[in-house]
C-alpha cells in the first residue's frame, strides 16, 4: 500500500487546502465543524490523516474517533471514544464516568425530533462541558470517522458542541460517506448552519486515473487507463486494487482487466462499508440484469420507488454501477458469492416471480428459475419446458441442459419428470452423449409405465440402440408399436428406428422386421417385402418411404446444413444416417460431398466427420478416411460414441494399417469399447479392421482367428449372405500366408460363387487371393480379369494393388515393358493414396517412375502413361490426341489388342484401327512396341527395403487385399456406379 501515497492525493489537494485554511483559523481561536463528505473508500481517510499530521506538528491534541454500525445502538459510544484521547485528569475522568453511566440509563428514544428528556440533556451538556474545558487547555481537532454510523446521542452531542465554537479553538471534522437514511434527521439538519464548512469528494475523473496509472512504477505497459477508468468509474479502492492484481501477474499470463482476486476482495469491501440497503441493490441488480429499472428494483427489495433511485444513484458513485450495468463483468459474480445459497436462492426466486409477472419470456424468467430455491408454483415446469426448447432451437444446447436439469428437479408428477429427462437426453446427445447414458434405464421404465410415449419414446429408443442396448430398445419399440392408434409421423419414425436397428443389430434382424412388416400393414406404410432390404439403393427407398422427413439423404444433408438433426427427431435422423453409413459405406450417400457446416458443433460435427471419412474410405481413399475417424475421435470423445465408435476405430486402424504405421494402429485398438458392441455391426467391423491389422503386419494366425470369429459371428446372426462379410477372401490371405493354399483357394473359389455377376466391386479381392495361389498362366487371366472389374466398378485401392500384381506377374513371364508401364501407374497411384508399404513394395523390384500430380485417377492414368505432351490437349503447334485417341493408346500401351479395345470402348475394330492409324502418324511412331516405349521409362530409383514378406513366391499385402473395407452386414453393396 506503501506506493500508493502520494497517488492517493491526486485531485484531492484543493480540499487539503481548505483543510489547512481552516486548520489555520482554529488555532487562531475561531472553531468550526467539517462535514467532509464522499463516496466510499474515495480518499477521506488519506486527506483526515494529512489533516491531523498538520494538526500534531502545530502542537494541538487530536481526539479520534470511529463509527461502527456493530456500535449505533451504544449510547455516547463516539463521544467517549473521543474522550479517551483527551488526557483527562482524574477529576474530569471520574466525571466523565459518571455521565456515561447516566447516559446509558437515559431515554434517548426522541433524539429523532430534537425532543430530548431532560435527564439525556444533562448529560449532553455535561459532555460538551468535558470537551470544551479540554480546549481551553490547547487547541484540539476531534476527528469522527464514518460519523454516519455513529449512534445518534453522540450525533446530537456533537451538534450542541458545534453551535459554541465559534470563539473555542477546537476543530470537529466528521468523514462520511453518502446513505440511504440518517440515524439522526435533527442532527443532519443542523449541519447546514453557519458553524459548519461542508467539502465533498467525487471519484476520479479520467484524468486522475491516468496520473495515478502513471505514477505507479509496477503497472503494465499493457494496462490501458481509459479501460481502468471504465472498470473503476474513478473509485481509487477499486483502481488501487485493479492496479495491485496487475502488478503481481506473472509476465508468463495474460493481462486481463478486473480478473484478480484483488479486485474481487475490493468489491466487497466497498459493498461492506456501504449502506446495507446499498449492498442488498447491488446483489438484488446481480440477479436481475444490467437492464433493472428502479421501478423492479423497488419491487424486488420491497422498498419505496425514491429508495431505489438512491440505491442506485449510490452504487454508480461508489464505481460499480455504469451506464449498462455493472462496470466489471465479474461483479455480479462476486456480489452474489458473498451471501448464502439460502439468500441466492431466494432472490432468485423473488425475480421469477416478478419477471412471470411481467410476462417476460420464458428464457429470462428460466434465467432465474435454475438458480432459485424451491418453488412449487404451477407455472414453474412449464415455463422451464419451454426456455429448453427455445435453447435448443438457438444451437445453446448447455443453456438447454440447465433449464431440463431444473425442470426434472421441480417436475409435478412423474410424466412430467420423464418428459423433461427424454429432452436432457436429447440436448446432453448433441454435446456429451455419455452423459445422457445415464438416464436411459430410468426413461426406458418410464415407457413402460405409460409414462412416455410416440416420439418421446423413439428418441429413447434411438439413444438405447447408440448406446448398445438392443434388448432394451427392442422392448421400448414393443411399446410404442402396441398403441392401438399411432400417428402416422410416430410410425413412420418408429419404421426407420426399427430398420436402423435392424442393420445395427443383425442378431435381432429377424424379430425386428416381424414388428417392421405389422407396422408397415397396420399404418399404410410402404411396403417393404418380406426380407430386409440389401443393397444401398434399396435401403434408402425403404427409409424414404417411412421416413417422416421425406427423402432421407435429403433430410440429413438438410440436418447437416441447418446445424439441427430434426429437432426431436435427432435420435431417428442419428442412427438412421448411422446406420446408412456404417452399413452400405456411403455407397448410396456418394452425393453429399459438401464440408462441414460452420454452424455444426458438438456430436452433429463429430458425426459429420466420421460420414466424411466413410465415404473418403468408400472411395477406397484410406489416408484421408484415417484423418477423418481422428478429427471425429477429435471432436467428440471415444466414450461418447457409443456402439458407432467401433466403426470409426476400424476406420482408423486401416488407414493406419495401410501406411504401414503399425504403432498408431496399435494406438487406436487400445481405445476401450463397451462390451455391448460386439452385438452389432460396428463391432464385427473393429474385429475385422483387426484381421486386417495382423495380417498387414505379417502375423497371419492372429489374423486368420479374427476372420473365422467374423465368421462365426455371421453365422449365428443368420446372416452369411454374398456381400454381408468379405471374411472368406481375408481369411484365404491368411491361409496362403500360413501356407495352406488349397484351403485358400477353397475359400476364394467359394467366395466368387457366392458373389457371382452381382457384386463386380467384391469381387476384384477375391480374384487376387485366387491368382496369388495359382500358376502363372491362371494368374494373369485372373488378374485381368481383376483389373477390368476394377477399372469398371472399383475404387482406386483396388486398382492400384490390382496394377501392382499384374506388374508383377508380367515381369514374371518376361513382358518387361509392359511390366514396367503398369508398375508405373500403380506406382502414382499408391503415392496418390499415400500407401508407402505399397511404394516401397513396387520400388523393391525396381518398377516405378517419379511420382506425377494428378487431381483424380480418371485424370492421373494418361499423364502417367506419357505425359500433357503427348496424350492431353495441348497449346502448342504440335498436334496432341483427341480424346478418343487419348482413351485407344492408354489401352494398347498397356498390352490390349484391337478387339480387346474396341470390346472396353464400345466401339467397332475398325474404328480402333482408324484411331491408331492417327495415333502413329501423329506420334511419329510405327507399331505397338514403339507406343510402350515412348509411355514407360524406367525410374532406376534407389530400392528401399520391402516391408512386405513373401512366402511361396507370393507377396502379402499390406492390408486386405483390394478392398476399402469389408460391406458391414445389414446391406450388400451396391457397386455399380462408377468410381471417381
Amino acid at each position: 500500500m506503501g506506493r500508493f501515497v502520494e497517488s492517493d492525493l491526486v485531485e484531492r489537494h484543493d480540499q487539503l487546502g481548505s483543510l489547512e485554511a481552516i486548520l489555520d483559523a482554529t488555532l487562531q481561536g475561531s472553531g468550526r465543524i467539517v462535514h467532509l463528505t464522499g463516496p466510499v473508500a474515495s480518499g477521506k481517510t488519506t486527506l483526515v490523516r494529512c489533516l491531523e499530521t498538520a494538526a500534531r506538528d502545530a502542537g494541538m491534541t487530536v481526539l479520534r474517533a470511529i463509527g461502527s454500525r456493530a456500535e449505533l445502538m451504544l449510547p455516547l459510544g463516539v463521544v467517549a471514544q473521543l474522550l479517551d484521547c483527551a488526557d483527562l485528569t482524574v477529576s474530569e475522568l471520574a466525571a466523565l464516568e459518571a455521565l456515561l453511566d447516566q447516559g446509558a440509563r437515559a431515554p434517548w428514544s426522541g433524539l429523532g425530533t430534537n425532543e430530548v428528556d431532560v435527564g439525556a440533556a444533562r448529560v449532553l451538556r455535561g459532555l460538551c462541558v468535558q470537551l470544551l474545558t479540554r480546549a481551553e487547555r490547547g487547541p484540539v481537532v476531534a476527528i469522527v470517522d464514518d460519523a454516519h454510523l455513529s449512534d445518534a446521542a453522540s450525533l446530537q452531542c456533537l451538534s450542541y458542541l458545534g453551535r459554541r465554537l465559534a470563539s473555542v479553538p477546537m476543530l470537529v471534522v466528521l468523514v462520511e460517506s453518502p446513505h440511504i437514511l440518517p440515524a439522526c434527521p435533527a442532527y443532519y439538519a443542523e449541519l447546514a448552519g453557519p458553524h459548519v464548512r461542508a467539502l465533498q469528494i467525487g471519484p476520479l475523473t479520467p484524468h486522475g486515473v491516468a496520473r495515478i496509472v502513471d505514477q505507479c512504477a509496477s503497472a503494465p505497459p499493457e494496462l490501458d487507463a481509459q479501460e481502468a477508468f471504465a472498470l473503476t468509474g474513478g473509485s481509487p479502492l477499486l483502481l488501487r486494487a485493479l492496479l495491485e492484481g496487475q502488478s503481481s501477474a506473472t509476465s508468463a499470463a495474460p493481462i486481463r482487466l478486473g480478473l484478480e482476486d484483488a479486485f474481487g476482495e475490493a468489491i466487497l469491501r466497498l459493498l461492506y462499508r456501504s449502506d446495507p440497503l446499498v449492498a442488498q441493490g447491488a446483489r438484488a441488480i446481480a440477479v436481475m440484469g444490467a437492464s433493472t429499472s428502479p421501478e423492479l428494483l423497488a419491487r424486488l427489495l420491497e422498498i419505496d420507488l425514491e429508495l431505489a433511485q438512491r440505491v442506485i444513484h449510490l452504487l454508480r458513485t461508489n464505481g460499480l454501477l455504469g451506464a449498462d450495468g455493472f462496470r466489471d463483468p465479474r461483479t455480479p459474480a462476486v456480489v452474489l458469492a458473498s451471501v448464502s445459497a439460502e439468500d441466492r436462492e431466494s432472490l432468485h426466486a423473488q425475480a421469477a416471480r416478478l419477471a412471470h409477472c411481467d410476462g417476460a419470456a420464458a428464457a429470462q424468467v428460466a434465467r432465474y428459475l435454475v438458480t432459485a430455491g424451491p418453488m412449487d408454483d404451477p407455472w414453474v415446469h412449464p415455463t422451464l419446458m419451454e426456455a429448453a426448447d427455445q435453447a435448443l432451437a438457438a444451437g445453446d444446447h448447455d443453456g438447454a441442459v440447465v433449464c431440463l436439469r431444473a425442470a426434472q428437479a421441480r417436475a409435478r408428477d412423474d410424466t412430467h419428470r420423464a418428459e423433461a429427462t427424454v429432452l436432457l437426453v436429447r440436448a446432453l446427445w448433441r454435446s456429451r452423449p455419455a452423459d445422457a447414458a445415464p438416464h436411459l434405464p430410468a426413461l426406458a421404465d418410464a415407457v413402460r409405465a405409460g409414462h412416455l410415449a410416440g416420439r418421446h419414446a423413439l428418441v429413447v429408443a434411438n439413444q438405447l440402440l447408440w448406446h448398445g442396448d438392443g434388448a432394451g430398445a427392442s422392448a421400448v419399440l414393443d411399446v410404442v408399436c402396441g398403441v392401438d392408434l399411432l400417428d402416422q409421423e410416430v410410425a413412420r419414425g418408429a419404421a426407420v428406428t426399427l430398420l436402423a436397428q435392424a442393420h445395427l443389430y443383425p442378431g435381432r434382424a429377424e424379430a425386428v422386421m416381424g414388428l417392421l412388416r405389422r407396422l408397415t400393414a397396420k399404418y399404410g406404410l410402404e411396403n417393404w417385402g418380406e426380407h430386409l432390404p440389401c443393397g444401398g439403393a434399396e435401403t434408402l427407398a425403404a427409409m424414404t418411404a417411412s421416413s417422416a422427413h421425406g427423402d432421407a439423404v435429403a433430410a440429413v444433408e438438410r440436418a447437416l446444413a441447418a446445424g439441427d438433426p430434426g429437432g426431436a427427431a435427432v435420435g431417428t435422423l442419428g442412427v438412421a444416417l448411422a446406420a446408412m453409413v456404417f452399413a452400405d459405406r456411403m455407397g448410396a450417400l456418394g452425393s453429399w460431398q459438401d464440408p462441414l457446416p460452420a454452424t455444426a458443433s458438438g456430436t452433429f460435427a463429430a458425426l459429420t466427420s466420421a460420414v466424411e471419412g466413410e465415404r473418403r474410405l468408400a472411395h477406397g481413399e484410406l489416408a484421408v478416411a484415417e484423418r477423418g475417424a481422428i478429427q471425429a475421435l477429435t471432436s467428440l470423445a471415444a466414450a461418447d460414441w457409443g456402439v458407432l465408435l467401433g466403426s470409426i476405430l476400424a476406420t482408423a486402424v486401416r488407414g493406419a494399417s495401410a501406411a504401414g504405421r503399425f504403432a498408431a494402429a496399435e494406438a487406436h485398438l487400445c481405445i476401450p469399447m463397451p462390451p455391448t458392441v460386439a452385438d452389432t455391426v460396428c463391432g464385427l467391423d473393429h474385429l475385422h479392421a483387426r484381421g486386417d491389422y495382423y495380417l498387414a503386419k505379417g502375423r497371419a494366425q492372429a489374423a486368420a482367428s479374427d476372420f473365422l470369429t467374423c465368421r462365426d459371428r455371421v453365422v449365428t446372426w443368420c446372416q452369411d449372405r454374398p456381400g454381408f462379410d468379405t471374411w472368406r477372401t481375408d481369411l484365404a490371405w491368411a491361409f496362403l500366408e500360413l501356407g495352406r493354399g488349397r484351403q485358400s483357394r477353397e475359400l476364394a473359389e467359394e467366395e466368387l460363387r457366392r458373389l457371382g455377376s452381382g457384386h463386380p466391386r467384391l469381387r476384384v479381392p477375391a480374384l487376387r487371393v485366387l491368382a496369388a495361389g495359382s500358376d502363372v498362366e491362371r494368374r494373369l487371366r485372373l488378374l485381368r480379369e481383376a483389373v477390368d472389374l476394377a477399372e469398371g466398378h472399383g475404387t482406386s485401392l483396388d486398382l492400384a494393388y490390382a496394377y501392382t500384381d499384374l506388374s508383377e506377374v508380367l515381369r514374371a513371364v518376361g513382358d518387361g515393358s509392359r511390366a514396367r508401364v503398369v508398375a508405373r501407374v500403380a506406382g502414382n497411384l499408391a503415392r496418390q493414396l499415400e500407401l508407402e508399404p505399397l511404394v516401397r513394395r513396387l520400388h523393391s523390384d525396381d518398377r516405378s517412375a517419379e511420382a506425377v500430380p494428378t487431381a483424380s485417377r480418371a485424370a492421373a492414368v494418361p499423364t502417367l502413361l506419357g505425359g500433357a505432351a503427348v496424350f492431353g490437349t495441348g497449346t502448342g503447334a504440335n498436334p496432341v490426341l483427341s480424346d478418343a485417341e487419348h482413351r485407344v493408346a492408354s489401352l494398347a500401351g498397356l498390352g490390349y489388342t484391337n478387339r480387346e479395345i474396341a470390346g472396353r470402348l464400345h466401339v467397332t475394330v475398325s474404328t480402333v484401327e482408324q484411331h491408331l492409324t492417327r495415333v502413329y502418324r501423329k506420334l511419329q511412331v510405327s507399331r505397338r512396341t514403339d507406343l510402350t516405349n515412348l509411355l514407360g521409362a524406367d525410374v532406376g530409383a534407389p530400392a528401399p527395403a520391402a516391408a512386405e514378406q513373401r512366402t511361396g513366391g507370393v507377396v502379402r499385402p499390406v492390408v486386405r487385399p483390394g478392398a476399402a473395407r469389408r460391406p458391414l452386414p445389414g446391406l450388400t453393396r451396391d457397386w455399380t456406379a462408377t468410381p471417381a
